[in-house]
């Protein structure tokens, strides 16, 4: 008896330790994100059908919007615990029947995060049945705009770009997985600008007929890429710089954008707050996403803000210290 009562003392200790570590997490990521000039507020007013609990939790990152975000990550939760993080953590195959919500689940949900700053505009807007984030950057003062994975609801995508009276100079791809690529073809038809993907994920591409149906999903309209996004390429947009960073893994073209002047980083679904891009797709490399994080991401300053294909934003130094995937590296 002394012994269960000793453990379950134990469990409640270790349960408040954690509730604080989180807490501490959340305030590091409040002040890197005001101290770099970013106000981040929940926006958007809900879509009739929408719950007010349901909106409140989309726009803190919580339960509802992580429901949606589970395609591409790895559960860290599967692993061996005791097995070092480096070796193969990538490929580790997680449980599908949670990855895959009905179109029911995700109708109405149309809430972007705003991220100002005194360079851009940035909304975030998660789209599709997968709650693909899609990043809309812009510049008011020139009109400038480059429009990241839309891979869905484009006339939400469209309602933004028109409210700030931009115009959309370019559409990058990170990777050509369904729900980043799927509504390319439309916004380019719409806005005209040049389509940028890495030519790895061709192939990918020609699978899409696959890829809709895993999901049950009509295929979307093929786009047709205008223009590489190899390593090393610079994309502007007015005064803004989207540096290409090539960080296969996830799939073998998958890139990852480097914004130096604002410290952020849209990392497509190669990293995640608390997990990394799952492996076990066709194409997919548990080493060479290791590689990539480890080569590319570590060069980067850790306050650097990290901008998933799902889920919430989160920072590089948090990912550092507290992502099982990335201990040890």
């Amino acid at each position: 008896m002394v012994r269960v009562l000793r453990h379950q003392h134990d469990a409640h200790r270790e349960n408040v330790r954690h509730q604080q570590q989180l807490q501490a997490e959340q305030n590091v990521v409040a002040r890197v994100v005001s101290r770099i000039g970013r106000q981040v507020v929940a926006a958007r007013n809900q879509q009739r059908g929408d719950s007010a609990e349901d909106q409140r939790a989309i726009e803190r990152g919580g339960p509802v919007s992580q429901r949606f975000a589970r395609l591409g990550r790895q559960d860290s939760g599967c692993r061996n615990q005791y097995q070092p993080a480096v070796q193969h953590a990538a490929n580790e195959r997680g449980d599908r029947r949670d990855m895959q919500p009905t179109h029911e689940d995700a109708k109405g949900f149309e809430h972007a995060l705003i991220i100002q700053s005194l360079l851009m505009v940035h909304e975030i807007l998660p789209v599709g049945m997968l709650q693909c984030n899609c990043s809309i950057f812009g510049d008011e003062q020139s009109g400038d705009a480059l429009v990241i994975d839309p891979g869905d609801n484009l006339p939400q995508i469209e309602r933004i770009i028109a409210r700030h009276g931009l115009h959309v100079k370019a559409i990058v791809i990170t990777h050509a997985h369904i729900d980043h690529i799927g509504g390319a073809h439309k916004l380019h038809a719409s806005t005209g600008a040049p389509v940028y993907m890495n030519e790895n994920d061709d192939k990918l591409q020609d699978m899409m007929d696959m890829q809709a149906a895993w999901l049950g999903v009509r295929t979307p309209e093929r786009t047709e890429i205008d223009a590489p996004a190899r390593d090393g390429d610079i994309l502007r947009a007015a005064s803004a710089e989207f540096h290409v960073l090539h960080t296969p893994g996830h799939t073998p073209g998958s890139i990852s954008l480097w914004l130096p002047a604002e410290k952020k980083l849209v990392a497509g679904d190669t990293l995640f707050r608390d997990s990394i891009g799952r492996t076990d797709l066709p194409f997919g490399d548990g080493d060479q996403i290791l590689r990539s994080i480890h080569d590319k991401y570590f060069a980067l300053p850790d306050e650097t803000v990290v901008v998933p294909g799902h889920g919430p934003v989160t920072t590089l130094g948090r990912e550092k210290q507290f992502n099982y995937f990335l201990q040890g590296m």
